[in-house]
């Protein structure tokens, strides 16, 4: 419940209301980072609603039914508009540089988000491992799709 307030508090911090009904600038950089920040603590949300489950909390107070409610109405919801805001980011890098950042892109974004990405997956499997402690689980166990 704390989460949900502190989250609430943070979306309207700063918040201004236009004179004339609207911004102008209601897709720049600054606005869409903020953006991009509040669906980064929602999908942070969602991970830690899941380890909490695990290791075996029952959801049974007022506040736990709200933090659940949100995260199934949300869904997948809040991963798609931070790819959304994301890409926008990077159509708006392209059109305005041009081919030097699409050349300049694999050294200065797609490696150091790969490396975050595997630094953030590398803690989950770590938080994973601890949860399961005593837990042996072998290869013929794993679902296997393709």
């Amino acid at each position: 419940m704390f989460f949900l307030i502190a989250l609430t508090i943070l979306c309207f911090y700063k918040i201004r209301i236009s004179k004339n009904g609207y911004w102008d600038n209601f897709l720049e950089r600054e606005q869409t980072n903020s953006i991009k920040g509040i669906f980064i603590l929602l999908v942070f949300f969602r991970h830690a609603l899941q380890y909490i489950a695990k290791n075996g909390y029952n959801f049974n107070q007022w506040g736990d039914s709200v933090a659940t409610h949100t995260n199934t109405a949300l869904g997948q919801l809040i991963v798609v508009l931070f790819l959304f805001y994301s890409g926008y980011g990077v159509m708006e890098a392209i059109k305005n540089k041009g081919n030097t950042y699409i050349a300049k892109m694999p050294r200065n974004r797609i490696l150091p988000t790969l490396l975050n990405f595997d630094i953030a997956v590398l803690c989950f499997v770590i938080v994973d491992l601890l949860l399961d402690i005593g837990n042996v689980y072998f290869l013929s166990q794993i679902p296997l799709r393709g």
